[in-house]
């Protein structure tokens, strides 16, 4: 999974629910039943179509659903939760495509593997389909469901978490309504989350420690916060109380206070181009160690800033990194007009593009994707990070 993909993630599990899909869901009538540890293979009949599995875990613990096909493949965890109204939908828990770390067979850069903690006595829905492919329309796809460890009793001692990341004031959100229809600030703490670290204890000595991830040894990290209740403002001024962010990991919870700083701060904005011109998306753009910004689709960062002048490392998936100073020196600093140029061929990370580069694009990419690497490739190869210096910014 990229950075890209898990920054996403998380900031979609902040709540614990993904998304809720309201549609019906015909296919999951024809569900095949799931047991652990033996591959089940189902029959996709088009492009959009996806093989649906379910499975009620006996015993809570972390499972793992795994693919076992050629083409790449994507997986999908779901249960159905009953509403206020009465109704049941369908809510999203997980998503999963494309593992680097998975190496249950061959294919291991194509393959998903969706390791999620399920609770004992839930009825999970599981689907499966091909990723993002025009021409794999239908045919069979392989699966199976593991167990990677069982629950034995409470066996976290505690959690911690702590970030490097800040807020600023009225810059970090937007203004919303409480639920008597005051107006107040609510602040978006996914730059926060993007910077978390959170270390589980647990309780036979083991210690487990991830950053700006969504799960931690398979158990999904919730956020919780009550802005609308009690506003957030900025540490400095004499409205500040505490800007609690409670982040949990079963039943353990420990709480974060948001630091939000105030004054003198600019908008900041600009493009991350590859070096065929088009927009990468996903790129960070890290200063002091902080991200402060992922850039959209279209390759667009934007991030807020004291006047001076910024160093910033500028990173992506499959790049040579690169660092480039930014001025910051007015209320506005748009800065599109001179792109970053960033070099996004590094699929075997040497530091060179080479026809090892070329060999994992060729391999791994297909379709209109697999096309506009290998023109970029043509752009770039033999670059190296000393090349940058001839780039524009």
């Amino acid at each position: 999974m990229t950075r890209m993909k898990k920054i996403l993630s998380l900031l979609l599990c902040a709540v614990v629910i993904l998304s809720v899909w309201a549609c019906a869901f015909s296919a999951f009538g024809k569900a095949i039943e799931l047991d652990l540890d033996i591959k089940i293979t189902s029959v996709i009949d088009g492009a959009d179509d996806l093989a649906w599995f379910t499975y009620t875990p006996s015993k809570s613990g972390v499972y793992s659903f795994l693919s076992y096909n050629i083409p790449a493949s994507e997986a999908y965890l779901f249960t159905r939760e009953k509403q206020s109204d009465g109704s049941k939908l369908y809510v999203q828990h997980d998503y999963a495509t494309n593992d680097p770390n998975y190496t249950e067979n061959e294919h291991n850069s194509r393959q998903f593997c969706l390791t999620h903690y399920l609770e004992e006595g839930v009825k999970y829905y599981f689907a499966a389909g091909w990723y993002a492919s025009d021409t794999r329309t239908s045919g069979n796809i392989t699966v199976m469901l593991r167990c990677d460890r069982y629950d034995e009793g409470n066996e976290i001692d505690h959690i911690e978490a702590t970030t490097t990341a800040y807020l600023t004031a009225y810059s970090d959100g937007s203004f919303m309504s409480d639920k008597n229809g005051n107006a107040y600030f609510h602040y978006n703490y996914s730059k926060i989350m993007t910077n978390m670290t959170v270390t589980v204890y647990y309780l036979d000595g083991r210690v487990s420690s991830v950053t700006g991830e969504s799960k931690i040894d398979g158990y999904p990290i919730v956020y919780k916060e009550t802005q609308s209740v009690n506003h957030w403002y900025a540490n400095d001024t004499s409205q500040y109380t505490a800007n609690t962010l409670s982040v949990s990991v079963l039943t353990s919870t420990c709480d974060v206070d948001v630091e939000i700083r105030s004054g003198g701060i600019y908008a900041v904005s600009g493009v991350i181009n590859n070096l065929s011109g088009e927009g990468v998306s996903g790129a960070s753009v890290i200063i002091n160690g902080v991200t402060v910004s992922k850039t959209d689709e279209n390759g667009r960062y934007y991030f807020t800033s004291t006047p001076g002048v910024k160093t910033a490392l500028v990173t992506a998936d499959n790049s040579i990194s690169r660092e480039v100073t930014i001025s910051v020196s007015s209320n506005t600093n748009d800065l599109s007009e001179k792109p970053i140029e960033l070099c996004t061929c590094d699929y075997v990370p040497d530091g060179i593009i080479n026809a090892k580069d070329f060999a994992v694009i060729n391999k791994t990419l297909s379709g209109e994707e697999r096309d506009r690497q290998k023109a970029q490739y043509s752009k770039a190869i033999n670059f190296t990070k000393s090349d940058y210096t001839n780039l524009s910014i």
